[in-house]
């Protein structure tokens, strides 16, 4: 709503034009009370300027003309401008895919390997990403480790005697995050972060205790906050391409526990 001198103004087109201030009808025309809220009319919806500073001239006895034309002039610049701004910002992000772009989105399928110090484990995952633009994309993944069978020293907690038993180990990964990418042609090098958990789940020897500090708390807490920074690089042919990840998948549990993860495998582009 336009604002001049405290007064709204109310502008109204084509047959049995008026204008009016506040309550007062000032263009000899009727206004119904019943509805407090006036219509109001952007320069660009009259026939020229000229018409718009004709119809103003009654309000000159209440404010300023060129105030009343300027005040719907800027608001109709605001407008256009913040038209400009929400398009420019929609072409940062996504509309700069060029030529040497992959693709929309991309799946794959890969091996994994997640260097746990107390056992290696090893293991499958799934991969699904979208590419903003020709260099960020945005990626979710899950990875599953299969059960690893390990000996390990324990201590039995009543007497104090040592012995080693054999567990059981594996591992459930949910990751997310994005990639950045440069490169062109069919190969490309990337730098990724990413965040998510990892549920380790080892076997109890109960009563009996690990002398491995690293497995009690994992014993005492599964499901552990994950970062990961990594990198890697793509190589296609045509829409089929294959990807190397490697980077330090750290779990927070009584600190940061740093983990090599490699990833590898072919995925396909859309």
């Amino acid at each position: 709503m336009a604002h001049t001198d405290g007064e709204w103004v109310s502008l109204r087109c084509g047959a049995g034009n008026f204008l009016q201030i506040g309550d007062k009808d000032v263009a000899g025309k009727s206004f119904s009370h019943q509805d407090p809220q006036p219509r109001r009319i952007a320069v660009s919806e009259y026939r020229s300027r000229q018409d718009l500073l004709h119809n103003n001239a009654p309000i000159m006895q209440g404010c300023s003309t060129n105030r009343s034309v300027h005040t719907f002039e800027m608001e109709e610049q605001e407008s256009l401008m913040a038209k400009q701004a929400v398009s420019l910002l929609f072409l940062l992000l996504f509309g700069s895919l060029g030529a040497d772009a992959q693709t929309n989105l991309e799946v794959g399928i890969f091996g994994h390997y997640f260097g746990f110090t107390p056992a290696k484990l090893g293991g499958v995952g799934l991969r699904g990403a979208f590419f903003v633009n020709r260099h960020l994309s945005l990626e979710g993944e899950t990875a599953y480790d299969f059960i690893r069978t390990f000996r390990e020293a324990v201590v039995d907690p009543t007497t104090g005697a040592s012995s080693s038993v054999q567990s059981r180990l594996h591992a459930f990964h949910i990751l997310g995050g994005a990639a950045y990418s440069v490169g062109a042609g069919p190969l490309r090098v990337f730098l990724a972060a990413k965040g998510g958990v990892v549920n380790i789940i080892p076997s109890s020897p109960a009563p009996l205790v690990s002398t491995n500090s690293q497995i009690n708390d994992i014993r005492a807490q599964h499901r552990n906050a994950v970062f990961y920074p990594g990198t890697g690089f793509e190589a296609y042919a045509g829409k089929w391409g294959f990807r190397l990840d490697v980077g330090d998948e750290m779990y927070f549990n009584h600190g940061a526990n740093h983990n090599l993860r490699i990833t590898f495998g072919p995925n396909y582009v859309f």
